[in-house]
């Protein structure tokens, strides 16, 4: 029963050291968090001017479009 309880204390001390260095990692995957934050704010903003300005731009150039395409039969 003796030789239970030493090999008890022995397996209890060695996995000790090796969660401590499990526990210096963790800190490091923290800061990337901080740049997940920015991330959700650029794509708010785009997402605003992007729809306002297509929207207004894409009815006005497919009209110009047409136009270059007649200008093309006629330099023929």
């Amino acid at each position: 029963m003796s030789s239970y309880h030493s090999q008890q204390q022995k397996q209890p001390c060695t996995p000790p050291p090796q969660p401590q260095q499990q526990q210096v990692k963790q800190p490091c995957q923290p800061p990337p968090q901080e740049p997940c934050a920015p991330k959700t704010k650029e794509p708010c903003h785009p997402k605003v001017p992007e729809p306002c300005h297509p929207k207004v731009p894409e009815p006005c150039p497919s009209k110009v479009i047409p136009e270059p395409g007649q200008q093309k039969t006629k330099q023929k």
